[in-house]
C-alpha cells in the first residue's frame, strides 16, 4: 500500500477509535446503559441457540422445518464469526476495562457476533418470512449500537458485521438446500 493508502487507512482507524470511545463514553454514564444491557444480553448465541432449540422440540409441521433451517444457519454464522475472530485477532476497545465476559474467541474484537447475528436474523427472517420481518432491523440496529456503548466494539466492527452477516444469509439463501443435507434429516428424527 503505498504512502497516500497508509494515510488514509490511518485516519479511518483513528476515527474509529474516536467515534467508538465517544458513544461508549456517553452511554455508560447515562440511563440507557440499563436498556443497552438488555438489548445486547438479547443476542447472545446460547440464548439464540437455546430458545431455538426448545422451540425445535415444542413445534412440528411447517414451523418445525424453518425453525430448524434458521438453527443450522445460525450455528454457520456462530462458526464463521468465531473463525474469523481467531484469524484477525483484532483486541477489543482499550476503553474497556474489566470486562468480565472475555473468553474464547470472546476476547477479540471483529466481527461482533452479537451483531452479526442480530443483522443475520433480521435479513434471514425478511427472506424467508416476508417483509414485515424487516422490522427487526430496528432490533438489530439496537443490539449493534448496544457493542459499541458498552464498549465491547468499535463502529468498525459493526459495519464488518452487517457486510459479513449479509453474505452469510445471501449465500444460504440462493445456494442451501437444508432439506438435502443429511444433518437435517437426522435431526428431524431426534
Amino acid at each position: 500500500m503505498n504512502s497516500s493508502g497508509e494515510a488514509l487507512m490511518k485516519k479511518i482507524h483513528e476515527k474509529d477509535l474516536l467515534v467508538s470511545k465517544e458513544i461508549y463514553m456517553r452511554v455508560s454514564s447515562s440511563k440507557l446503559l440499563p436498556i443497552m444491557k438488555i438489548f445486547s444480553f438479547s443476542c447472545d448465541g446460547y440464548i439464540w441457540l437455546t430458545i431455538l432449540f426448545l422451540s425445535l422440540l415444542l413445534t412440528e409441521g411447517s414451523l418445525e422445518n424453518s425453525l430448524l433451517d434458521l438453527f443450522l444457519s445460525i450455528n454457520v454464522d456462530i462458526a464463521i464469526v468465531a473463525s474469523l475472530k481467531s484469524l484477525i485477532k483484532r483486541s477489543r476497545p482499550s476503553h474497556n476495562v474489566g470486562d468480565r465476559y472475555r473468553f474464547g474467541p470472546d476476547i477479540h474484537s471483529f466481527p461482533s457476533g452479537h451483531s452479526n447475528r442480530a443483522f443475520f436474523v433480521a435479513l434471514y427472517a425478511t427472506l424467508y418470512f416476508g417483509w414485515i420481518w424487516a422490522l427487526l432491523y430496528i432490533w438489530a440496529v439496537l443490539v449493534a449500537f448496544s457493542r459499541v456503548s458498552r464498549g465491547r466494539h468499535y463502529v468498525s466492527d459493526i459495519i464488518g458485521s452487517l457486510i459479513i452477516s449479509t453474505i452469510e444469509v445471501l449465500i444460504i439463501y440462493f445456494f442451501v438446500d437444508w432439506d438435502k443435507l443429511f444433518i437435517k434429516t437426522w435431526l428431524l428424527r431426534l
